[in-house]
């Protein structure tokens, strides 16, 4: 997995101003934070590619897929 990239949005989030006021720390949440890198890592992984080479189709149809398996669950 490119590490990379995920370090690099560790430290960009980090630079975020705070949107909520139970957040006056300044930035994002930890668990906004990590919901984010979750879900980084969970394309990366998917795509077995660099992310800089995942192009918008490719994450069009990823999130197609991911909508399609929750509603085959919730069947």
């Amino acid at each position: 997995m490119n590490t990379q990239i995920i370090t690099r949005m560790e430290q960009d989030m980090q630079l975020l101003p705070a949107r909520h006021s139970f957040n006056e720390g300044g930035g994002l949440s930890q668990r906004t934070q990590e919901t984010y890198l979750y879900r980084a890592k969970k394309i990366i992984e998917y795509f077995n590619k660099p992310p800089e080479q995942i192009t918008n189709e490719e994450l069009r149809k990823y999130f197609l897929y991911l909508n399609n398996e929750k509603n085959k669950n919730l069947q």
